[in-house]
């Protein structure tokens, strides 16, 4: 399983949205790495392009409760989508971490409201 692991975060990070959405329908959205990482903290930690983008997008909508996973350092996508923003804040890719941020922040808490599963 450790390789579909891999495989599957590879594509994330290519940007491959097609090749993910055919992953996802053959096995789900909730792969984790060693580190208790699902698809979305790997993407709000490594985004640096629109195809990126895209993904998170879609694999919120596909999967809101990814939301609120945590990972084993007890994070949510959105703490890993902040730390990033400010870390790339002086970088090229600024624009596209803060965008992220304010997405998966926005989506986590729209998602938060009682009755959320």
């Amino acid at each position: 399983m450790e390789g579909t692991v891999d495989s599957f975060f590879d594509l994330c990070k290519k940007g491959d949205l097609k090749k993910v959405k055919l992953f996802l329908e053959e096995h789900g959205p909730e792969q984790k790495d060693k580190r208790g990482n699902d698809a979305l903290h790997i993407l709000c930690k490594h985004s640096d392009s629109k195809d990126h983008f895209e993904i998170i997008k879609y694999l919120i909508e596909y999967c809101p409760k990814l939301l609120v996973s945590k990972n084993k350092r007890k994070e949510l996508p959105s703490s890993v989508a902040l730390n990033q923003k400010w870390i790339n804040q002086s970088s090229r890719f600024g624009k596209l971490s803060k965008k992220i941020h304010e997405y998966v922040f926005e989506k986590t808490f729209l998602n938060s409201k009682p009755g959320f599963k």
